[in-house]
């Protein structure tokens, strides 16, 4: 059950401070990072065996947050 997942998302700015919040008060769960703070791209680490419970909680939050998933950075543009 070692390593992550990684998933790049590209989230509305004003959006950003309260999904940050959101998913920081489910400890362990998720690890946000900002990726491309110019394009609003962020990047979400989940342990492996926890997806399931993230997507649900991503689906959830969809209702409220303006995001979309999209490609790694490192692969955009090729």
């Amino acid at each position: 059950m070692f390593g992550s997942v990684v998933r790049h998302f590209r989230i509305e700015s004003k959006d950003l401070v309260y999904l940050k919040f959101i998913l920081e008060a489910y400890e362990g769960l998720v690890t946000l990072s900002t990726e491309d703070a110019k394009n609003n791209i962020i990047r979400i680490s989940t342990p492996n065996g926890l997806t399931e419970e993230v997507e649900k909680l991503l689906q959830e939050l969809h209702a409220e947050v303006s995001f979309h998933e999209i490609p790694p950075v490192s692969q955009q543009g090729m």
